[in-house]
Formats: structure tokens, sequence, C-alpha cells
């Protein structure tokens, strides 16, 4: 029997919880509708994680790919490995690059990363993190600055990141030459408070053109990666814009950049 739980008081809604043995929780945002089961239990270990995602599966017959939380501190330990995982998110404190690596290596079929602890290490051509699609740091810091060169997926959110105005105008610079970021189709740098850069010096003597809307729509659809945020497009007509163009292909850019702290970096096809 279905229970419009959100009718009632939270004081009943908490009773009616307790009282059961299990709950199915139907919810709906927007126009998607989900089901879920809570299930509490004293204590939880990673085997018995792995033992009911396993019978769940089966129960279910499910075979859509899934996403996988894991808290920073128990990479490092032994973990069951699930199967058909195509989105991670990492959350935590402080992490370290390696331990990342490793990690990662488990779960070759990821195309979309979410990390939200800082990240602390050095990077190598190796790097699991490269090649992954769509890749968001919610504290990048300084790693920011040496992922966003070298990173070989589409889709790249960098936040509370520290940059300098030559590291953005080498990075367009070198992408105008096709020697950098080949696959990438849109990147987004919010900076920290503490770095305020000089939009002028981000674009000082590059090759640019004037923004074309007959070439490119006003507004873009950001892909937020997160289950807690919806994607919404954004309209940046009212912000100073900059289109560079790629030698090898001709293919266009816009450089979105201010003083309010951020710096966006758009392909179009």
């Amino acid at each position: 029997m279905s229970i419009p739980l959100l009718h009632f008081p939270f004081v009943v809604q908490e009773s009616i919880f307790k009282a059961m043995n299990y709950c199915e929780v139907k919810g709906k945002w927007q126009d998607t509708t989900y089901t879920y089961c809570t299930i509490r239990v004293p204590q939880i270990d990673a085997a018995l994680t792995k033992a009911l995602y396993e019978q769940v599966k089966s129960l279910y017959q499910y075979t859509e790919p899934c996403a996988l939380e894991v808290y920073i501190e128990s990479i490092t330990e032994e973990v069951p490995q699930y199967e058909n995982v195509n989105t991670i998110e990492v959350l935590g404190e402080s992490s370290q690059l390696e331990d990342l690596e490793t990690f990662l290596s488990q779960y070759p079929k990821v195309d979309t990363l979410w990390i939200r602890p800082s990240v602390h290490g050095e990077l190598s051509s190796s790097s699991k993190i490269l090649e992954i699609e769509k890749v968001h740091l919610t504290n990048s810091r300084q790693f920011g600055a040496s992922l966003l060169p070298e990173f070989n997926g589409r889709t790249l959110d960098l936040f509370d990141s520290v940059f300098t105005e030559a590291e953005l105008n080498l990075f367009i610079r070198k992408w105008m030459k096709n020697e950098v970021c080949h696959n990438l189709e849109s990147a987004f740098i919010s900076f920290a408070r503490e770095c305020v850069l000089n939009t002028n010096l981000v674009i000082d003597q590059l090759k640019t053109e004037a923004f074309d809307p007959a070439k490119q729509q006003e507004w873009h659809q950001f892909m937020y990666m997160s289950k807690n945020v919806i994607s919404l497009p954004v309209d940046f007509s009212e912000y100073e814009r900059h289109d560079v163009v790629r030698e090898i292909d001709k293919k266009r850019a816009t450089i979105l950049a201010n003083d309010e702290g951020f710096f966006e970096f758009l392909v179009w096809n």
C-alpha cells in the first residue's frame, strides 16, 4: 500500500518509519519519478554492502550502469569491486592522486568522476583521470591548473581553483594550435576567493574574433554531474565574449571571463 508520507507532519512521518521493518519511498523531482528502498542497520561493512548490492541487482534483474559513492578514507582499504560502474563520486577532505589512480584503475568504464576532496600529487601522461570524459573537482585549488592542459576528456569543471592569467592564456594558445585538449567541449573554472584575475591579461595578444550570435547560440546547457544539481540552460549574452579558432580544423571556441570569479571555455561543433 502506498502512503503519501509527505502529507503528514514530520513527527508522524518519523513514527511511521520507526514502526516499519523496511520501507519503499517514492519521490518525484521535476518530471522524474524514482523509487528507492531505505534499510537501517546498526553497523555495515564493505562485504555486507556488496552483498546487498548483488541481492538487489539479482531481484530486479538490474543491468543498467550504476553510480558508486565512496569516502576517500576507504579507497586505500580492501573494498569489494562493483560491476558496471560508470559514475564515481569521491567524498572526503583531502586525497592523494596516487590513491585515486589506484582506485580508478579498477573501474575502466567510468565516464563521470566527481571529486569533492582536494587532490595532492603530480599528474603523469598515464594518469587515469585524464581520460575520463566528464570530471568535476569541487576543491581543485592548484591541482586544477595542472589538470586543465593535460585533460583528454570532454567536460571539465573546476571549482575553488587557483590560476594565473598566464596559465589560462597559455592554455588557450595551445588549444588554438591543437596541442592540448583535442576532445574538449567545455571547461568551467570557478576561482577561489583569493584568486583575482585581470581578464584583459587572460586574452592578451590572442587572435580573437567578436562573438557572432549568427554562428553560435547565446546560451549553453551546463551538464552538472551531481545527483543533487539540475542541469539548466544558462544565458551568457550579458557577458563579454571572445571567440578563438583552432588552426587545424577551424573549430571555434568562445571564451567567457570576467572579474567576478569565473572562466568558461566552450567549443562549438
